[in-house]
This record gives C-alpha cells, structure tokens and sequence, in this order.
C-alpha cells in the first residue's frame, strides 16, 4: 500500500490527501502565481502562492518526490 501524503492548503487551515487531487492548475495573478488543486469540477483549493512561475512548478515538484 503507497503511503498517503497530506499538504496544508495556502491559508493553513485545510489538510488534504494529495491523492485525491485530480489535476493542479497555475494560476497567473498580478503579485505572482497561485497554485489551485482540483478535486472534482466544483471543488478546487487554493494550496499555493508564489512570485514566479518557476517557484510554482518547482513546489508542484517536490508533491511528487
């Protein structure tokens, strides 16, 4: 059995098993890039906020390590 890996969301007051997300979204802003997961069609969280593009990618990264 894979051991689960649980992720705080962005504001700290959501834990969520990784393997439920379906899909990650970047999502451009004007103060950097947020990283949304996507459980089902209506239901995403916001787990992420980064000033750049690349720091986004590299933490979506490291959830699969």
């Amino acid at each position: 059995m894979k051991p689960m890996k649980w992720v705080w969301s962005q504001d700290k007051r959501v834990l969520f098993d990784l393997e439920k997300v379906r899909n990650f979204t970047l999502s451009p802003t004007a103060a950097g890039t947020n990283v949304v997961a996507w459980f089902s069609d209506k239901e995403t969280l916001h787990i992420g906020k980064f000033e750049t593009n690349d720091e986004a990618i590299t933490f979506l990264k490291g959830l699969s390590a």
